[in-house]
């Protein structure tokens, strides 16, 4: 029984980020003894809304006619919204329930929660408001899981010193992927862990809407100094992973620390025009060194920093390069 209801609460919480709490067992003496007999009765709290899980005593299927008979006696008597909780129903039945507007779970499969909509839609609502888009720490905290996967659990304390935050950083990148539902979220001992269970593809389309392009500004150059770091992105590195071909102009990402020093020593020699140009920087938000590799940004970073470009052939290249990745 507490693996259903582990199931339960981790599937609510990664599919609609909610938290489920105070689930407690109970006993209401005044329910029909056949409704004792059938059911462990569980009280919970959802977007603080108290409901009632019918959690089945057995494996076997249960009619929808009969779920939806139990489900309005306990609801009569309690005077709450009632939740059917099962390891398996058949789509045929799934259909008849929600034909009947019977409130169920079917943990890592599906669920209907009509009454709960309102609440839904206002939390997501307010998840929205609060954060459109990771900050560039958090971001790089995902691009870490992404190239790391088989190190977890994550720890801030860990991912500060690999990355160069400090814990505070960690802490509040930690707390932006856990309102987005990214994730399972633990603690030990004085610890926090995150965990990612799902697989490498899952954790990048659940985080793909919050990701941004990590370039801030972007500048054209006729020379560049040996002094400054760079690595080969934008195009000219899409090239390089497709049929597309490399432009004349050759791009590379820098950081904003290493761009600054140069530029206050005057080793770069700014142009306005592309006829001009030699070379294009761009100047990321975070450090392309990170996940570089043989003097390449990542594959994720060069998705980022080219998904809004509306060339119909940087983006198939884009697809062409996405697939390619082992998953």
């Amino acid at each position: 029984m507490a693996k259903i209801l582990k199931s339960f609460d981790r599937y609510i919480y990664d599919t609609i980020g909610v938290s489920v709490s105070s689930c407690i067992h109970t006993k209401i003496t005044s329910l029909p003894f056949f409704i004792l007999d059938e059911y462990h009765i569980y009280k919970v709290d959802i977007l603080h809304k108290k409901c009632i899980l019918l959690v089945s005593k057995t494996a076997d299927e249960i009619s929808p006619a009969t779920i939806r008979k139990h489900v309005e006696i306990v609801r009569d008597k309690v005077s709450q919204d009632v939740i059917f909780v099962h390891p398996a129903i058949s789509s045929y039945n799934r259909k008849r329930l929600i034909e009947s507007r019977v409130s169920f779970v079917v943990p890592g499969n599906q669920m209907y929660l009509p009454e709960l909509m309102i609440d839904l839609r206002e939390h997501f609502h307010a998840v929205r408001s609060r954060r459109s888009k990771f900050s560039p720490s958090t971001q790089v905290v995902i691009l870490y899981m992404l190239h790391n996967f088989l190190q977890q659990p994550f720890i801030p304390s860990d991912l500060a010193k690999d990355l160069g935050y400090s814990n505070t950083t960690m802490t509040r990148a930690f707390d932006e992927i856990e309102a987005v539902g990214i994730g399972r979220h633990d603690i030990a001992g004085r610890q926090r862990l995150l965990s990612v269970e799902d697989g490498r593809r899952e954790l990048w389309h659940k985080a793909i809407d919050y990701l941004g392009s990590p370039i801030k500004s972007q500048v054209l150059v006729r020379t560049i100094s040996d002094e400054l770091r760079r690595y080969q992105a934008g195009e000219t590195e899409l090239s390089h992973h497709s049929m597309l071909a490399e432009t004349r102009v050759k791009t590379f990402a820098v950081k904003k620390e290493d761009w600054d020093f140069c530029k206050r020593r005057d080793l770069i020699e700014e142009v306005k025009f592309s006829e001009d140009a030699k070379y294009q920087l761009q100047i990321w938000s975070y450090a392309p060194e990170l996940f570089a590799e043989n003097g390449s940004v990542d594959k994720f970073s060069l998705y980022l920093s080219l998904k809004d470009n509306e060339d119909e052939r940087v983006q198939l290249a884009l697809e062409a390069m996405m697939e390619s990745i082992e998953w």
